[in-house]
C-alpha cells in the first residue's frame, strides 16, 4: 500500500515498479499451521544474519497487525529511506518441547532506487 510519493522507485519480489511512498507495508501470508502464533518480520544484514524488527518500535519505524483470520499478518514500515532496502522475512514463533524458535517462511527483497 502507498499513498504517498518520493522520487525513487521500489522493486519488490513480483519485479514490479512504483513510487516510493513515505511508508511501505508488506503483507505476510502465513501457513494456517501457525494459527494464533506470534508474528515476526525481521531483516537480514551484511553477514546474512536475520535481525528481528518486530518488537523494533524505535520512534514508531516498524509496527505489526495480525490479519490471522485472513492467513497475513502485515509490517508496515515509516518514514521509509534508502537504509531499509534489503531482504526481509516474515516468520512465526513456534515451539518443540521447551525450545521456542522462528520458523521463517516468506522471503521479501526490497530494493529502492532513487534518480
Amino acid at each position: 500500500m502507498i499513498d504517498r510519493y518520493l522520487l525513487c522507485e521500489i522493486m519488490d519480489n513480483d519485479w514490479l515498479s512504483e513510487r516510493v511512498s513515505i511508508h511501505l507495508l508488506i503483507t505476510c501470508e502465513f501457513p494456517s499451521a501457525y494459527g494464533a502464533t506470534p508474528n515476526h518480520v525481521c531483516k537480514e544484514d551484511e553477514d546474512h544474519i536475520c535481525r528481528d524488527i518486530s518488537a523494533s518500535t524505535a520512534a514508531g519505524k516498524h509496527s505489526l497487525s495480525d490479519h490471522s483470520q485472513a492467513g497475513v499478518f502485515k509490517v508496515d514500515i515509516r518514514n521509509l529511506s534508502l537504509s531499509d532496502a534489503g531482504v526481509y522475512w516474515c516468520g512465526a514463533e513456534t515451539s518443540a518441547g521447551d525450545i521456542r524458535y522462528i520458523s521463517l517462511f516468506t522471503k521479501v527483497q526490497i530494493k529502492i532506487r532513487c534518480k
